[in-house]
């Protein structure tokens, strides 16, 4: 196209110049100068208060480190040995370098606290909510399934969930270990009908969100807004166990951008046994397809969709007496989006079908078998893991001696899977 352009202005200037010997014209010029079409900036700021049970986090007037204080000085905390003393989790308006909401130590069974994080923006935009490298104390992350947390939007910035306030959490509430383990939240996007951040140059504008925390089992009420910590179901398994996590905020234009969400949809699903689906999940190590009626056993008079597989159990290579169970695999196509969710379809039957479940060679969970024995049930188990894009890798293995009489045709029965 340029040079298109450049051979028609030749053209042009050489046809002027062959007329310009022969006549003369009326002329007349104006300069328009310094034409600028300049990129706006998109610039987020946060500042931040915390509060724990019954203090306030606060920055002293004559400045330095934030200490904590009573947040009703007629009001006695159960933390009067940390009046004084600095704090984390309050600061005034800033780019976020190391602060930190959250820095406790020696919490007890039914402690709580909050933060109200402020939002501000030069100019409209959506936000998103990142908590990824969850890391604990315990490799069986007590505290993590012990601690509760909720989050909502708070327009009047006033550290409480007040009426017509929305939940922001996909789960509303639940323990660190799911809410804090690779998840995204959606602040203001598409889907959450509190519109965009309202931005000003002068960041005179903020969006607010109240961020809570509970020792113990955490329960929310939407109808009466109101939100209990019962510390009674922190055990002493936690004693000593510890939760940490990053949390990034992002933030994205919204002019011209009206179908922006934070989370991409994500949905594929894979029907085991139907080899027309089975098409780029890269299946390895399972039985032979069973399609109903099938062969080998009733397997609970077929699943949902009349396909299966079966992984092998310990002794199930044809007959032969393996000390160990081979796992089988496949996998799953998140596309772009975050998948954080897997859901099986599987047979709890008359021989133990307990299995373990591995994502990217991390074990995500475990399904014990309560059927043993008995009758042939279908079950559906969903399991969850960090967040993943792109391709996702499953493992599945079966945890079980496979029975003598099923030697020959597995161990443990599968459907489907769905990614989310």
């Amino acid at each position: 196209m340029k040079r298109i352009f450049l051979s028609l202005l030749t053209i042009g200037v050489v046809g002027v110049a062959g007329v310009g010997a022969s006549r003369a014209f009326f002329s007349d010029k104006e300069v328009s100068k310094g034409n600028i079409i300049q990129a706006g900036t998109l610039d987020l700021t946060i500042d931040s208060e915390a509060h724990y049970d019954g203090l306030v986090c606060t920055i002293p007037l004559t400045g330095g480190p934030s200490v904590w204080q009573r947040e009703n000085s007629e009001i006695p905390s159960q933390r009067e040995d940390l009046i004084g003393k600095p704090c984390d989790g309050t600061w005034p308006l800033k780019s976020l370098v190391n602060e930190r909401f959250f820095n406790l130590s020696d919490i007890k069974p039914g402690d709580e606290g909050e933060n109200t994080i402020s939002f501000h923006v030069t100019n409209d935009a959506w936000a998103c909510a990142k908590i990824n490298n969850m890391t604990t104390g315990h490799q069986t992350q007590d505290l993590a399934k012990g601690l509760y947390f909720t989050a909502w939007s708070d327009p009047d910035c006033n550290n409480k969930f007040d009426d017509k306030e929305t939940l922001l959490f996909s789960n509303k509430v639940g323990p660190a270990s799911d809410v804090l383990n690779g998840k995204t939240y959606a602040l203001a996007d598409s889907t959450t009908g509190l519109g965009p951040l309202k931005g000003n140059p002068d960041l005179n504008q903020k969006t607010c969100i109240g961020l809570r925390w509970c020792a113990g089992t955490m329960t929310v009420n939407e109808t009466d807004h109101t939100i209990i910590c019962d510390g009674s179901t922190l055990g002493n398994e936690a004693q000593g166990d510890s939760v940490q996590a990053d949390i990034t905020f992002d933030v994205v234009q919204s002019r011209n951008n009206p179908n922006f969400r934070c989370v991409v949809p994500v949905s594929d699903y894979l029907n085991i046994g139907d080899v027309a689906s089975e098409v780029g999940h890269n299946l390895t190590e399972w039985s032979n397809p069973w399609v109903k009626p099938g062969w080998g056993g009733n397997y609970g008079g077929g699943s949902s969709d009349s396909t299966l597989r079966l992984l092998m159990g310990k002794g199930d290579i044809n007959g032969c007496a393996d000390p160990a169970a081979r796992p089988a695999f496949f996998t799953m196509n998140a596309g772009v989006g975050t998948a954080t969710k897997l859901t099986l379809e599987h047979l709890d039957g008359a021989v133990n079908d307990s299995f373990d479940v591995y994502v990217e060679g991390t074990k995500i969970g475990s399904y014990i078998a309560t059927s043993t024995g008995g009758a042939e049930v279908w079950k559906t188990t969903t399991f969850t893991f960090p967040g993943k894009t792109g391709t996702v890798h499953v493992e599945l293995l079966a945890t079980q001696p496979v029975a003598g009489w099923c030697a020959d045709w597995g161990q443990v029965a599968f459907s489907n899977a769905k990614l989310e």
